[in-house]
């Protein structure tokens, strides 16, 4: 059974100094607030009560889980093999990882990543230098915003706008009330949704529908699985699919054995065609309208489609 250890000051935390450190063999339960000049490793449980903080200079650790009703900040890193819970904010100069949930009721912010077997969960904001990865789903009631990536098992949503410098994943949908940006890509399994834009350096792709209120822009192309794309303005520069779909498509025919060629890249391929051959081939009754819009830009007859409503 776990040693359970109660202190209701800070001088009651020096019994347990080794080596510069702060070092519980067991759980502990904290009835004040703290502020740790160096590392507090707890093997079983942390837990402050009543409103109170923890503060460290160097790292905080737990066997299972930190909760605390005020913040938790630590200068290195915050893990947990359980959850971490703040009534405040929870902070971290390093990273901040949990093998269950990680959930503040104002802000999550790391200098490094921010990691939770579950989920993660901010009344306003949850912000990483590295990258912000849960197993379950990532909320946020302001933004969520990473140096390098965000990845979700589930969903990914926030009230004002998510943000990535590399890519934004989930299994389920992603979803913001004014932006989504990502350096690289955007990819869900469900559906991108967005009240303002939609923009990618790399590709748009979702299994449902991408919608935005304004514009979606992907500096390669955008594609939902079930071709249901709305927006007022779209806008791409290369094309969905592999070779061999356009390749094999009736308008395109003349040009199958060049589009097929690996050696060719997609630049020579835009510049293969007179501007009346493409426009030839654009005009073509097969295509789905998101096809023909992405087309159409791909060989610079257009530089944006743009969309009533």
């Amino acid at each position: 059974m776990t040693k359970q250890y109660i202190i209701s000051k800070q001088s009651d935390l020096e019994q347990f100094k080794k080596n510069g450190i702060y070092i519980i063999e067991g759980s502990l339960n904290v009835r004040c607030s703290l502020n740790v000049p160096t590392s507090l490793i707890v093997q079983g449980d942390l837990s402050i009560e009543a409103g109170g903080s923890i503060e460290a200079g160097g790292s905080i650790e737990a066997g299972w889980s930190i909760e605390a009703g005020g913040f938790i900040e630590a200068g290195g890193s915050i893990k947990a093999g359980g959850f971490i819970k703040a009534g405040e904010s929870i902070k971290a100069g390093m990273s901040i990882e949990a093998g269950g949930s990680i959930e503040a009721g104002e802000s999550i912010k790391a200098g490094g990543s921010i990691e939770a077997g579950m989920s993660i969960k901010a009344g306003e904001s949850i912000e990483a230098g590295e990258y912000i990865e849960a197993g379950w789903s990532i909320k946020a009631g302001e933004y969520i915003e990473a140096g390098w990536s965000i990845k979700a098992g589930g969903s990914i949503e926030a009230g004002w706008y998510i943000k990535a410098g590399e890519s934004i994943k989930a299994g389920w949908y992603i979803k913001a009330g004014m932006y989504i940006e990502a350096g690289w890509s955007i990819k869900a399994g469900g559906s991108i949704e967005a009240g303002e834009y939609i923009e990618a350096g790399w590709y748009i792709k979702a299994g449902m529908y991408i919608e935005a209120g304004e514009s979606i822009k992907a500096g390669e192309y955008i594609f939902s699985y079930i071709f249901s794309v709305k927006c007022k303005s779209l806008s791409t520069q290369t094309l969905p699919f592999w070779r061999e779909y356009w390749g094999d498509m009736p308008p395109l025919k003349k040009w199958s054995k060049e589009i097929k060629d690996e050696g060719n890249c997609w630049g020579h391929l835009k510049n293969l065609l007179t501007t009346e051959e493409a426009q030839k081939v654009c005009d073509w009754d097969g295509w789905h309208w998101i096809l023909r819009a992405q087309l159409e830009m791909f060989f610079g007859l257009k530089t944006k489609h743009n969309l009533e409503g």
